[in-house]
């Protein structure tokens, strides 16, 4: 089933329970990851901050886990609440009503909700891919055209979100393949950090510090995925004790890592957004994607990269991540 077309739910019913004890014991096991990142002494309350992940918590949004744990918002005085999500359009619509202050949004999701006149804009681009596309059993002799139905025979590809579709497969242990439209031409950004026009005119810095907060933890765990996977096991215990609950998570971290990897990341920064490739994803989704009475958003309203640049890597830092991910790209085509 693909991100975008989940029904919205009440959000405010599912925000993710935490226990204080395994708070305080994921803290103890990652004392020596937290000293180095050692937040300064906070004058005055933290702010309480509200943030909607596209979907549920998984491999693909443990970065904001690891941003929490490591005390990457606390050090800028944020207090995160992270709460699952129920699909980017669902999402997007829960932050332009202001049931949420942030999301993490995939782009498709964005830029419907501005069609139809939410007050969104996108601060920067986590991922660069949606991986829109087809998945095949790994023994699929052609391309004829669900994740169960695949497994089973039943079909022989269904069209997918392959950083969604793929864990799954991958975790029954089925070889898949997949084709990206991408690679044909027709591309979607992955996540964004996303907010309302006017927290961003209101309080740049704490847009700022939230966006800041969030690419240091994908930075953190692109550089070690392994700390990652641990970390978030301890703030999502649930996902330990599930069955393939680990794996998938690895697998998903991993096609998120691979959709980083980037010209716009690469050549520039960690966040930064293609206004051209903004243009053309707008287009996208106003021919094939938004009703009749949608209004074609802004592009230059809709995406900024004002709040980007604090996260670089370099030559050899991106070297290790292509090296990382080379297993995925393999699947990933």
């Amino acid at each position: 089933m693909t991100d975008v077309t989940r029904r919205p739910a009440s959000l405010s019913q599912h925000l993710l329970s935490r226990r204080s004890a395994l708070k305080a014991a994921a803290a103890l096991a990652v004392g020596g990851a937290t000293t180095r990142f050692a937040a300064p002494a906070v004058a005055q309350s933290l702010r309480n901050v509200k943030l909607t992940l596209p979907w549920l918590a998984n491999g693909s949004s443990l970065f904001a886990y690891v941003a929490k744990n490591q005390g990457f918002f606390k050090k800028r005085g944020i207090d995160i609440v992270i709460s699952r999500g129920f699909g980017s359009v669902a999402a997007a619509q829960a932050v332009g009503a202001g049931e949420f202050d942030f999301g993490f949004i995939f782009a498709g999701g964005t830029i419907l909700g501005a069609a139809r006149g939410l007050p969104l804009v996108a601060l920067s681009t986590l991922g660069y891919d949606a991986t829109m596309g087809i998945a095949l059993r790994g023994d699929s002799l052609d391309n004829r055209v669900l994740e169960q139905s695949l497994v089973n025979k039943q079909v022989d590809a269904i069209t997918a979100i392959g950083s969604s579709s793929i864990p799954v497969i991958m975790a029954m242990k089925e070889p898949v393949r997949f084709m990206l439209w991408s690679s044909v031409g027709i591309t979607l950004y992955a996540g964004q950090v996303v907010t309302r026009p006017e927290v961003l005119a209101k309080d740049k810095e704490l847009c700022r510090a939230v966006n800041d907060a969030l690419t240091e933890g994908l930075a953190y765990a692109m550089k070690d995925p392994e700390a990652g996977i641990d970390i978030f096991l301890k703030e999502i215990p649930e996902i330990g004790i599930t069955a393939g609950g680990k794996e998938n998570a690895r697998i998903s971290q991993g096609l998120m890592h691979y959709t980083v990897v980037s010209p716009e990341a690469e050549k520039n920064s960690i966040g930064c957004t293609d206004m051209t490739k903004a243009r053309e994803m707008v287009d996208l989704v106003m021919e094939f994607g938004a009703p009749r009475d949608a209004k074609k958003p802004v592009v230059s309203q809709l995406f900024t990269n004002d709040l980007v640049g604090s996260v670089k890597f370099s030559p050899e830092e991106w070297a290790k991540v292509k090296k990382n991910v080379a297993e995925y790209a393999a699947i990933l085509g």
